[in-house]
């Protein structure tokens, strides 16, 4: 299961004091909690301070973390990520809360590639599972980079 700190790297949520676009990253905590049926729930507030209003933070929010991620736990398991559904709350001053409950849930990577890989044998495509391990290999490395290179 990727701990509360991983969700935090692979979602790239800022740490306080760092920038969130155009506004101050007062507060930042992210929990975990466990659901024992494959899914991760993360709950994250965050504390913004800048101009723009709640608008200018929802674009922000929206733009950074609108798509998921896939990352791998400590006992190489992949998950992929979502932000999820956040809200925003002005604290006057410039100030914004944002808080949401982010969610992992466990896939199983290596099964749906031969999955295709067989779909793509059957219509004669060249896939072979030297290209399967390959791209798994390079996959969960890249994954694991603050800037992944390959296009997934």
């Amino acid at each position: 299961m990727p701990f509360a700190n991983k969700y935090r790297f692979t979602m790239q949520i800022p740490e306080a004091g760092r920038s969130l676009g155009g506004f101050l990253v007062e507060s930042s905590e992210v929990a975990h909690d466990e659901r024992g049926d494959g899914t991760i729930r993360y709950p994250v507030s965050l504390v913004l301070v800048g101009a723009g209003g709640q608008s200018a933070v929802r674009r922000e929010v929206s733009a950074r973390f609108g798509c998921g991620r896939t990352t791998f736990s400590g006992f190489g398991n992949p998950y992929q990520l979502q932000f999820g559904r956040f809200e925003v709350e002005s604290l006057g001053a410039r100030r914004y809360r944002v808080t949401a409950v982010g969610m992992g849930v466990r896939i199983d990577l290596e099964r749906e590639l031969r999955r295709f890989v067989a779909y793509a044998r059957s219509r004669r495509a060249a896939v072979t599972d030297a290209l399967l391990i390959s791209y798994l290999e390079d996959y969960r490395r890249d994954v694991t980079r603050r800037n992944p290179e390959l296009a997934y």
